[in-house]
């Protein structure tokens, strides 16, 4: 079985007809997995038997707006969806942003940064992604602001980031996609020297293997953290929040008035009935004889 995450920044004229198409074609091939599509473009994420894989990035491959899109594939036992999701979305990553992506940094590759950082080159690399998601797995000594969406990318940059501003910057995230606006938003501020990793931490591990890097890599699917380089079992870099033993299980807190994601081991999860704590426990037991009921958080795809 094969998962392959990819995206496309390239106008989709009648974005609404496009889904309702890719949602009818995946399907027919037994696919799994979320897709988002709009006027700006494509970011996806799917598993499904190799014949269907192969099938689905040759159709793509023959659609003219989607003939040069890098799909980073890698092997998995079982799906990594439980269902298959196209939807229709003003941006494919949600920003709020509003920057021209044609501003977008120029890429640099993976065996490249790789040279860069063997030989110890004065760079700054940024971790775009979430916190929950660096805490989990990172570059050796990259800096890593405190965020919890990608739509605080501007106070980020304006409270974290300024004094980097003439320093040698490459930013990275899991597959590519948010460093694209993000990059863009950084050289709107006056950073001149700004690159981005060419497919993410993702094709980095495949082309790279685990060097440089430390912990697991946070993904947007049912498995939600994997090894960078699927034949070493890198060891966990955080702790259960109970026990403080390493683990690198990520759940969402089950309260859902908090859903945070949080890190906990199957023994001290059990304990806390699936919460971040024993205080969203208690408040969560409390909640639910007063039948009080709050629909989750839909967790977005990354690419």
């Amino acid at each position: 079985m094969k998962h392959i995450t990819f995206y496309k920044y390239v106008e989709i004229e009648d974005a609404e007809a496009f889904v309702k198409n890719h949602l009818e074609f995946c399907k027919f091939l037994d696919l799994r997995g979320k897709i988002h599509a709009g006027m700006e473009g494509i970011n996806g994420s799917l598993s499904g038997e190799e014949k269907a894989i192969e099938n689905y990035m040759e159709s793509m491959k023959k659609d003219p707006r989607f003939n040069d899109i890098d799909f980073k594939i890698s092997e998995i036992e079982k799906h990594a969806f439980g269902k298959m999701f196209v939807r229709l979305k003003k941006e494919i990553v949600s920003s709020g942003m509003g920057v021209n992506i044609k501003n977008k940094a120029p890429y640099i590759e993976a065996k490249e940064l790789k040279k860069m950082l063997d030989n110890d080159e004065d760079v700054v690399l940024i971790d775009v992604r979430n916190s929950y998601e660096h805490e989990i797995g990172h570059f050796e000594n990259a800096v890593m602001p405190k965020s919890e969406t990608y739509r605080e990318w501007p106070s980020i940059v304006e409270s974290q980031l300024k004094k980097y501003k003439d320093k040698k910057i490459i930013t990275y995230c899991t597959g590519g996609v948010r460093c694209e606006k993000a990059t863009a938003y950084l050289k709107g501020q006056g950073f001149k020297d700004v690159s981005q990793l060419h497919g993410g931490i993702i094709k980095y591990g495949i082309e790279c293997s685990d060097s440089h890097w430390k912990g697991k890599c946070f993904v947007f699917d049912d498995r939600r953290v994997v090894d960078l380089d699927p034949n070493k079992n890198n060891g966990p870099i955080t702790q259960c929040v109970m026990c403080k033993m390493p683990s690198s299980e990520l759940h969402n807190c089950a309260y859902v008035k908090c859903d945070k994601m949080f890190t906990a081991c199957p023994e001290c999860l059990k304990l806390l009935e699936g919460c971040c704590s024993r205080n969203c426990r208690n408040i969560k037991n409390r909640d639910s004889q007063r039948e009080i009921k709050t629909p989750r958080f839909e967790e977005e795809i990354v690419a």
